[in-house]
């Protein structure tokens, strides 16, 4: 994306020496604005639309009295003394420009030496119109690279390209990329004048490996070449076996909540220890609970997952434990083994655990305990050895109160427990998750690549997102398919989002007990100060710290500094 740090910094270096406000306009939309309601950026449209056709900068010198100035609905109370639009161009048409607005001290320093003022003001032009060529063009070498990389991988061979002078430019996922560095370095010695050899059978520790391709040239110039392994050659990766790095970088995110989870995650993954995630639907927990295993001794193994709320009761009990031959009616022959009969040396992933039947949580209670299972319908325990991850959105200790989870399974869970905090709670992020779905659409549906603008990023930014990462990924993906246009404005967003306030008040941040807090041992006073305790020696007893804490509270942290007085806490 157009990297907006640089922008403002450019553009806050200029008002310095004039106040006023500037517009960043780029293919139609509004990229950046110093407006504190960007809406009211819009009412120099026409402005852009008058510079657009005469394809030349318009200098308003009595806004107010000028006719482009005459539709706007705040031409009567206007305190701008001078306007200027200055176009700029990529590919020799214009793509947009930076409208300068300028109040009456700006426009007295102006009139002292125009001319010189604005050669000035289009040498910042310039440089702002440079940072966007740079930006799209980088923008199309990564797309082409993506949009490569994506027809390679379908490919059923590892293929390898190579520049002029034999380096590997792209690859695919069938290509073992250590292997071929090592096997195509000869080639970096070929004589340019001559053609790469149509075969190439290069030794390696499993064997004789064939590597079949061809030469490219241009005006007799050689400029590269593509290589193809054959399907039965060693050199192809074991697609069975899961790299131990291909979730931890799926998980995106800046916050510093996020990034701790993530040291936590290396550093528990190692274990056996059953782990609880908890958050609110739609936060991934099912990405952090793929990491711990990926991460895990046991990432050779499988990894087998299983909703407790997708799976009618009646049915859930034979899913997990699996059934014997004749034990109910429709029964397979032979019978069938369950999910953690599956996981077995492996890892079980019990999603929303909180769904689970009474009757069931003391059965998996029992399994965790003796570290065996009975087949419904069975009569001999079958030894298992499975590394336990569950994760809820439900407040489990609210309904243990209520006798709707069993408080020693509760335990038993929650040895390691990890909280994801909700999307409202990480601002940071939300512009990279936008990017990174963004990319991932208009790779996968292939549609032209496409930018947020800064009204439609505002307001995405400002949403409560009370779906989380699952509804701003859907709602990406909605608008790669139905939006046209390059640009995506705040009037194309969902109708849930382009109507809603950012002062809607956002859904109840789900309250957890992640640490030593254990409901039904000592007052609900002392439960929380315990609480508070050790989420401040996670997170820390600084400001910062405090902040997170107060954030995996749900509360603010003025409220949290009342608790600590309240509570008579400080930091030992």
């Amino acid at each position: 994306m157009i990297n907006r740090t640089s922008i403002a910094g450019t553009v806050n270096h200029l008002l310095k020496l004039l106040p006023g406000h500037i517009t960043v306009w780029h293919r139609g939309a509004i990229l950046y604005a110093t407006e504190p309601n960007p809406s009211n950026s819009l009412n120099h449209w026409p402005i852009v639309q008058a510079a657009r056709e005469q394809h030349e900068a318009i200098l308003i010198s009595a806004p107010r009295q000028h006719q482009l100035c005459q539709e706007c609905p705040r031409c009567s109370d206007c305190s701008l003394a001078l306007e200027l639009f200055i176009p700029f161009r990529l590919n020799q048409q214009m793509s947009g420009g930076i409208c300068y607005q300028f109040t009456a001290t700006a426009a007295n320093l102006l009139q002292t030496n125009l001319n010189a003022w604005l050669e000035h003001l289009k040498d910042y032009t310039r440089h702002i119109e440079l940072l966007i060529e740079d930006a799209t063009k980088r923008h199309r070498e990564l797309l082409k690279t993506q949009q490569l990389t994506y027809l390679l991988n379908l490919v059923p061979e590892g293929v390898v390209l190579l520049d002029e002078h034999a380096n590997i430019t792209a690859y695919n996922e069938m290509a073992n990329l250590h292997e071929l560095t090592s096997l195509l370095q000869p080639l970096k010695h070929h004589n340019p004048a001559s053609e790469l050899p149509a075969t190439l059978s290069l030794p390696n520790s499993a064997g004789e490996i064939q590597l079949k391709g061809k030469s490219f040239y241009y005006n007799k110039r050689f400029i590269g070449a593509l290589y193809h392994t054959q399907k039965s050659a060693p050199l192809l990766k074991e697609k069975a076996k899961p790299s131990k790095q291909t979730i931890m970088p799926s998980i995106i995110g800046n916050n510093p909540a996020i990034q701790k989870i993530l040291d936590m995650i290396k550093q528990v993954a190692r274990s056996d220890s059953t782990i609880l995630l908890r958050g609110e639907s739609g936060t991934g927990k099912e990405l952090f609970a793929q990491a711990i295993h990926e991460l895990s001794p046991r990432a050779h193994k499988p990894f087998v997952a299983i909703n407790c709320a997708a799976i009618p009761e009646h049915l859930l009990e034979s899913e997990l434990f699996g059934y014997e031959e004749g034990s109910f009616t429709g029964a397979k022959k032979g019978g069938k083994p369950g999910k953690i009969e599956l996981a077995n040396h492996g890892t079980l992933f019990l999603d929303e655990v909180g769904d689970m039947p009474l009757a069931l949580q003391a059965k998996l209670l029992r399994v965790i305990q003796e570290k065996s299972i009975e087949r419904v319908g069975g009569s001999h325990p079958i030894p298992i050895n499975v590394r336990l991850v569950a994760a809820t959105h439900r407040n489990l200790e609210e309904m243990i109160g209520q006798g709707t989870f069993r408080e020693d399974l509760f335990f038993r869970l929650s040895v390691i427990p990890i909280f994801i905090p909700p999307l409202r709670q990480r601002p940071e992020d939300i512009e990279l998750l936008l990017n990174y779905f963004l990319r991932k659409y208009c790779i996968s549906l292939r549609k032209p690549f496409k930018i947020f603008s800064y009204g439609s990023l505002q307001r995405l930014m400002s949403y409560s997102w009370p779906g989380n990462i699952r509804e701003l990924e859907n709602m990406v993906e909605y608008l790669v398919n139905i939006h046209a246009q390059d640009v995506i404005n705040a009037e194309d967003l969902p109708l849930n989002i382009s109507r809603s306030s950012p002062a809607e008040e956002a859904p109840p941040t789900m309250r957890t007990m992640p640490l030593a807090a254990k409901p039904g041992h000592g007052s609900r006073s002392q439960r929380s100060r315990d609480e508070l305790i050790e989420l401040l020696n996670r997170y820390g007893w600084d400001t910062a710290g405090k902040r997170e804490t107060a954030a995996a509270l749900g509360i603010s942290l003025a409220t949290l500094y009342r608790r600590l007085h309240k509570y008579k806490i400080k930091e030992s």
